[in-house]
């Protein structure tokens, strides 16, 4: 019995068939390609969550990265840099919610994980 993707968006997640058979379908194909998806999703908000928690009086100000020190440099790496640190610092609502949506992702997946075990 082979199985369909129309069963998978239906939530059929119960197959009449074994659970061995269910690694060579269309959903375990989709399932890993979700799990890696969500991991490289959840490295970048973890990288923006360290940006955004950048003290800048005690880190950036010593080291002369801050937006008043690079006035006209943005073309420059560090520039760039110091400009993706601030849009952190100044995005801080959407990052709370986009690790909102990762919690529930990341708590989806190891369902799904289980599922399939």
């Amino acid at each position: 019995m082979s199985f369909s993707f129309d069963q998978f968006l239906t939530l059929n997640v119960y197959p009449s068939y074994p659970v061995q058979d269910l690694h060579r379908t269309k959903m375990w194909y989709l399932l890993s390609f979700f799990t890696g998806f969500c991991t490289l999703i959840q490295g970048f908000v973890l990288l923006a969550n360290a940006f955004a928690v950048l003290n800048e009086d005690r880190f950036l100000d010593p080291r002369g990265w801050t937006l008043l020190q690079i006035q006209g440099g943005r073309t420059t790496l560090k520039g760039k840099i110091i400009g993706l640190i601030h849009l952190c610092k100044f995005l801080r609502l959407p990052l709370i919610v986009l690790n909102i949506f990762c919690l529930f992702a990341r708590n989806a997946q190891d369902g799904m994980q289980k599922l399939i075990e």
